[in-house]
Formats: structure tokens, sequence, C-alpha cells
């Protein structure tokens, strides 16, 4: 199976602690959660710390206040992981959702993945394409091989940015994603976790 690093920007909320808690006993051997903090962030640090697993790692980033695109490309530098996951510290991964990721990922060796995404207004994606608003950072599992991931812009819409740029490393372009119906990823999660 494929390892996965999967990538945090905090900016210390509470709901990381939520999140770590379902994503940590999900991660095996060689995956590893990378929580960075935009600047000084001692909530964030804590959380991060109750975890005590070797798998999570925390560090703090200049502060930039920039949506979290700065800690993500510094941490695509340090991740290890065969695939890259972007979660946010109010997001949630859903119960098998890395094991769901890494059998898909050995499905189709080397191919930009994109999963469904529930988001707190619907879901996403709704039809096969990138595009701005169909798409998200937190829905997109890209490999993680130099040369061939992008990077978060300054901008708002970075995550589609981030989409764009990685897949214009691949001489398929867009045809080389592979669409999957599973949801790995509940995006603004802030409450107990509901059922389906």
């Amino acid at each position: 199976m494929p390892s996965v690093s999967v990538i945090t920007p905090a900016i210390g909320r509470e709901s990381l602690g939520v999140m770590l808690k379902h994503l940590v006993p999900q991660l095996r051997e060689l995956d590893e959660a990378l929580v960075i903090g935009d600047g000084p962030q001692p909530i964030s640090a804590r959380i991060s710390s109750v975890q005590q697993s070797p798998l999570v790692r925390y560090w703090e980033h200049p502060p930039v206040f920039n949506y979290g695109n700065p800690q993500r490309n510094a941490a695509i530098a340090e991740a290890k992981g065969n695939y890259l996951l972007f979660v946010d510290d109010d997001d949630d991964v859903l119960p098998g959702g890395i094991l769901t990721l890494k059998q898909v990922a050995a499905m189709h060796p080397g191919r930009p993945l994109m999963f469904k995404m529930r988001h707190l207004r619907k879901l996403l994606w709704e039809r096969a394409f990138i595009g701005l608003g169909n798409v998200s950072g937190q829905m997109f599992v890209t490999p993680n091989v130099k040369g061939r991931v992008g990077r978060w812009s300054d901008k708002y819409a970075a995550d589609y940015d981030f989409i764009r740029s990685t897949l214009a490393l691949y001489p398929k372009g867009d045809s080389a994603v592979v669409w999957r119906e599973e949801i790995l990823v509940v995006q603004g999660f802030v409450g107990p976790r509901k059922k389906n």
C-alpha cells in the first residue's frame, strides 16, 4: 500500500483536535500528519502534542495570514508520503477514508485522484470536470513526485490554482485525473460527527 502525507495548516481552531482524533488511528507506519501553524499557534501545538503519535509532526511557519497556502507549500517540501492529501483544521476525515485513498491509489499508480467531498452546503463534485466551485483542495490527492506537484498561490481560490498547476505538469493534463465517487473528507466540520 502507498503511504500518505496529510497536510494541515492550522490557525488555532479547537476543531483540529477532532480531525486528528479521527485521522491518526487511520495512519500506518510510513504515513504522516503534518500540521503547520500560521505563526505561533499555541492551541494547535497543544492539540497536536496530545496525540502522542510519532506520525504527527507540528511546526510553525512565519505568520502570513494567507489561508494557509504558504504553509501548504512548505509542508509539500517536507512530505515523505507517496501521496499528498490536504485537510484543513476544521475539516474531518471520515472513517476508512485513508484506507480508501490508499486502495484507489494502488489501483491507479502515479495518477492524481479526485474524490467527492461533503461540504456544509452541498456535495462536490457535481460533474467530473476541473472547474472553480466544482473541486477543492481536500478532494484532490496527488502523487508526491518531484516535478509533478504544483504550488498553492496567494489567492483565495488557491486550491483551484494548485490543482490546475499540478495537472499542468502531467502530459495528459486534466485527463490524468481519476474521478472517484467515494468521500474522504467532510469540509467545514465543526461539531459532533453526523451520520450520512
